[in-house]
C-alpha cells in the first residue's frame, strides 16, 4: 500500500495529485519520490529553478520539523549507476539525500 508522506505543495489538484510526493511503499518498506515535469512557466529559464527551489526548501522544512536529518551525504556509486538512478531508499534521509542532491546540480546548469 502506497502512502504520501510529504507532499507538494500542500494541497492537490483537481486529479488529486501533487506537484512532489515523498511517497511510503508498506509492502516494499520503502521510500521513493515522484515530480511533477509537465508544467509551464512564463520564463522557461528562471520559473522552473524557482520552483525546484520551492520544493527544496519546504522539504528542507518539513524534515527538520519532523526531527529527520538533513545531511545524508550520498554515495554517487550506490544510487546514480549508468543505467539510472535508484528511486527506492530505506529511509527518509536517503530519498532526501538523493533529491537534494539532484535538486542541487540542476540548480547549477
Amino acid at each position: 500500500m502506497l502512502k504520501e508522506i510529504f507532499a507538494y505543495p500542500h494541497t492537490h489538484y483537481n486529479d488529486g495529485l501533487s506537484q512532489f510526493s515523498l511517497i511510503y511503499d508498506s509492502k516494499k518498506q520503502k521510500y521513493s519520490f515522484q515530480i511533477e515535469t509537465l508544467l509551464d512557466f512564463v520564463d522557461e529559464t528562471i520559473g522552473p529553478k524557482k520552483h525546484i527551489e520551492s520544493i527544496l526548501s519546504d522539504f528542507t522544512e518539513w524534515m527538520k520539523e519532523n526531527d529527520y536529518q538533513t545531511d545524508h551525504k550520498v554515495s554517487f556509486g550506490k544510487y546514480f549507476h549508468p543505467t539510472g538512478v535508484v528511486w527506492e531508499f530505506k529511509t527518509i534521509e536517503q530519498a532526501y539525500g538523493v533529491f537534494k542532491t539532484m535538486i542541487r546540480g540542476f540548480l547549477e546548469n
